[in-house]
């Protein structure tokens, strides 16, 4: 079987732009030679690479890490080459694949060792640690990954309302130490272990605010390797799926944010991932998106929409990202996709419009989804000369960004009366940096 079948376990077949000219880049495919064309998976590709093997059966959460064990310390040409773990819960099963070549599963239902019942959360670390959310078992399950193989290590709780006990657990993250954050449902409560599923805390919220059926969980440590601002904190759906509130490490509220207050209109929020700036995305299975918000828990920006092509998605439930670069692995309905986080922007407006000699300039308001490196160049729209370049590979943050330009040419004099081009070009800071920039035009016009 050719190579780029065997890897097509988690890509799919890249598309073309849209005749309507939709065509969002906050995430990106990730170029032909990484993925060999295929940056999407769906039933009938599944079964060519898989056979009968592996079906899409309520997939649910994934876990994306680059193991220890596979790592080539002599080259660093496989670092990106990942481990994917996917819960496919309507077989009570995890699937994953195997390097390139094989792949593999586990479970099978069932409340014994080596058993799994409508399992739907899945965290993983580079150690080869998995723990599952087995949440009709009423349990989570410590499993290890020896490169090539799934081995049970125990499982941890039983149906109650104690510590230690849970009530339909959906979801389960782990942060850079080790410790185990898991979203127990029925309890309307968070609870933390150790690395080796001892007991530590439980949090719920506070006397004026509650946790409502948690079912989405993610944590990024102070310590996380990979992450810019080195900072902790929890991030968690509850409330019927329809709000997200972020928790300081210890559980202390920090911030939430409703679907409603947004105006986000039939929300079913899914999965939770947390990129190497800490923005957290959250898919919506009913608007088929992935809604994106700042560290703060700002709302960014919703990516997506029904369908199949580039930037489409069919009911998307679980989500991760390797935070080194980037790579952002999506779990539809019945397909799994494959992107590399770029930039995104629209131009607000140019302030004003037409400016004159006794009040000569103007600005230019962006807003941007992603750290970029943005550069401005002014032409003149008649001939298409360059007259000045404005802003040289500055790096701006995620929202709005107003630049100046002073109606000066690059010899410091005023242009000529005439109409300007104002060509913006914005570059990812990782993970899509190199291959991919995003390129916007303006005008103005000076009298």
């Amino acid at each position: 079987m050719k190579i780029k079948m065997l890897i097509a376990i988690f890509l799919l077949l890249s598309s073309t732009l849209f005749a309507d000219g939709y065509n969002p880049t906050t995430l990106v495919v990730p170029p032909f030679k990484h993925t060999f064309g295929y940056s999407r998976i769906t039933r009938s590709s599944l079964k060519m690479v898989a056979g009968d093997k592996i079906k899409f059966n309520n997939p649910q959460g994934i876990a994306a890490v680059k193991l220890r064990a596979l790592d080539d310390k002599s080259t660093k040409k496989d670092d990106d080459e990942l481990t994917v773990f996917a819960v496919n819960s309507g077989d009570h099963e995890i699937f994953y694949n195997k390097g390139y070549k094989w792949f593999g599963t586990y479970g099978g239902f069932g409340s014994g060792e080596g058993k799994l019942w409508n399992p739907m959360g899945i965290c993983a670390n580079p150690l080869g640690d998995i723990w599952v959310a087995d949440t009709k078992n009423d349990r989570v399950v410590k499993l290890y990954c020896d490169s090539m193989n799934l081995e049970f290590v125990k499982s941890v709780g039983e149906y109650g309302l104690f510590d230690g006990e849970f009530d339909a657990p959906s979801d389960i993250a782990m942060d850079p130490k080790g410790r185990v954050y898991v979203a127990d449902t029925g309890n309307d409560r968070i609870q933390v272990f150790s690395k080796d599923g001892e007991f530590l805390f439980s949090f719920s919220g506070t006397a004026d605010f509650h946790l409502i059926k948690p079912t989405a969980i993610d944590v990024i440590g102070k310590i996380e390797r990979w992450s810019f601002y080195n900072e902790g904190f929890i991030v968690v759906v509850d409330d019927n799926r329809t709000r997200v509130v972020q928790f300081t490490m210890d559980g202390k509220p920090l911030s939430s944010i409703s679907t409603y207050g947004l105006g986000i209109e039939n929300a079913r929020l899914g999965y939770i991932a947390i990129d190497y700036y800490n923005n957290i995305y959250v898919t919506d299975e009913n608007n088929s998106q992935i809604h994106i918000f700042d560290r703060k828990l700002k709302f960014i920006t919703s990516f997506g929409r029904e369908g199949t092509g580039s930037a489409e998605f069919y009911h998307p439930r679980g989500i991760t990202i390797w935070k080194r670069f980037g790579q952002v692995f999506v779990l539809g309905k019945n397909e799994a996709q494959y992107y590399w986080i770029g930039v995104d922007a629209y131009v607000k407006g140019v302030f004003p419009a037409i400016f004159t000699e006794e009040r000569p300039g103007v600005t230019i308001s962006l807003f941007i989804t992603q750290p970029a490196h943005i550069n401005v160049k002014i032409f003149t729209k008649e001939k298409g000369e360059l007259v000045r370049t404005l802003v040289p590979k500055l790096k701006r943050d995620i929202g709005e960004e107003n630049i100046v330009w002073d109606g000066l040419n690059n010899d410091g004099t005023l242009v000529p009366p005439g109409k300007y081009e104002i060509k913006v070009t914005l570059r990812p800071t990782y993970s899509s940096k190199g291959s991919f920039e995003k390129k916007m035009t303006c005008y103005a016009e000076r009298q």
